[in-house]
């Protein structure tokens, strides 16, 4: 249900390509620590995982929200996604509400803060403004950037999936 209701409530999005770092090096760590039931178990994450990135890859295409292995409708929120490789693990979140800005802030890791202080909420909506204007948009234009950006993402996954890659 709360799937559902999201793809109602229209978004923008900065991504990253080492978004999916985080994800990659802890199921790396669950792998080394033997905490797997099986290999399969492994390979149906990272299916999982190359699926979710399909999903976002054609919801990016359709520039609207929609669940997985449905058709977008045009009563589903818009989506607009942007790349920029300059903003690293900032997962702030700015929320428009009745005209209201709410600043959400991660805080170690699974926490967060708000605040719906004005300056602090109308200084986060301007620099995420301005971080915009410097990204690519991947959204509904951009194919070719689009492409090249899941491709590089779904690089990433197949590395970790044949351990090509070691992080400590």
């Amino acid at each position: 249900k709360i799937a559902a209701i999201s793809c109602q409530i229209p978004v923008t999005e900065i991504l990253n390509v080492e978004n999916i770092q985080i994800t990659l090096r802890q199921i790396e760590y669950y792998k080394d620590t033997g905490l797997f039931a099986s290999k399969s178990e492994i390979d149906l994450l990272y299916t999982k995982l190359e699926e979710m990135v399909s999903h976002m890859e054609n919801i990016c295409a359709a520039g609207r929200k929609y669940l997985p292995g449905h058709k977008p409708l045009l009563t589903h929120a818009p989506l607009k996604m942007y790349v920029n490789d300059f903003v690293l693990g900032d997962h702030s979140n700015v929320a428009i509400l009745n005209g209201r800005k709410m600043c959400f802030i991660n805080h170690n890791v699974i926490n967060f803060l708000s605040t719906q202080d004005e300056e602090f909420c109308n200084y986060s909506y301007n620099f995420m403004k301005n971080i915009i204007r410097k990204s690519t948009q991947i959204s509904e234009v951009g194919e070719r950037e689009r492409v090249v950006f899941f491709n590089m993402i779904r690089q990433r996954i197949d590395m970790y999936k044949h351990n090509e890659i070691k992080t400590l």
